[in-house]
């Protein structure tokens, strides 16, 4: 696609959190977001290290960042507020709490960054059960033209190897990029960057991750594509046709 892009970058960084660079590599690069405005537009599970939705700022007048439990509530308001004494941000920011599974709205742009992989974890539900959801959650929230992007965990080459780590041991699912290949518009990239080393080693950890780890995985991606380890999805209304 040759479409601009239009995304805030220079709040990439904060939106995505640890491990950016390869966390929005297919965002930036698949040609999709053409609309230079946006009414509304909803973040679906935004975490203390990332608000995913920050790189519509500017974009969108009004930004919703949810959160699932009473107390993630603090955490994300005080990321929001870190955030805003670093960049001057120009949407309005509601912070709401909404359960994914009965939201209802009436939005330009839903966006959801490693969530399916929380809701279905343990291996429940199908993946018919998954393509439902996300056919029921469009309905329920996409106004007409509108679309919804979902960012997940892919399961990676040495998944045997990393059950111990991160949101490994959590239960967390991670997914092939064929489980997820509902939309008809899928983007993945990575091969090496399946967990962070930012979050274990800091500063030194963020410099492995975007500046080691990446220009790694962009090669090895091209060449060993079959278990990225961040798989986009963008869906339109034309799921509800399939």
């Amino acid at each position: 696609m040759d479409k601009k892009n239009f995304l805030n970058k220079s709040l990439i960084r904060y939106g995505f959190g640890w491990n950016y660079r390869a966390w929005s590599h297919s965002l930036k690069t698949c040609g999709i977001l053409s609309k230079s405005k946006y009414d509304r537009v909803l973040e679906i599970g935004a975490g203390k290290h990332s608000i995913v939705s920050l790189i519509f700022d500017g974009i969108a007048e009004e930004i919703v960042v949810s959160y699932y439990e009473d107390k993630q509530m603090h955490d994300i308001e005080s990321y929001l507020n870190f955030v805003k004494k670093k960049k001057e941000l120009k949407s309005t920011y509601i912070l709401k709490k909404l359960d994914a599974k009965t939201v209802i709205g009436n939005y330009d742009l839903v966006i959801m960054k490693s969530v399916l992989g929380g809701i279905y974890r343990n291996n429940n539900g199908s993946l018919l059960d998954i393509k439902v959801f996300i056919k029921n959650l469009f309905s329920r929230t996409v106004k007409n033209g509108g679309i919804l992007i979902t960012i997940d965990n892919g399961k990676s080459f040495f998944e045997n190897f990393m059950s111990s780590f991160g949101a490994r041991k959590n239960q967390w699912r991670f997914f092939l990029k064929d489980d997820l290949n509902f939309s008809g518009m899928q983007f993945y990239f990575g091969f090496l960057s399946s967990f962070s080393f930012e979050m274990r080693l800091g500063i030194f950890g963020f410099i492995l991750d975007n500046y080691i780890m990446y220009p790694l995985d962009y090669f090895l991606s091209k060449i060993l594509p079959n278990n990225p380890t961040v798989i986009l999805n963008i869906v339109t209304q034309n799921i509800n046709k399939k």
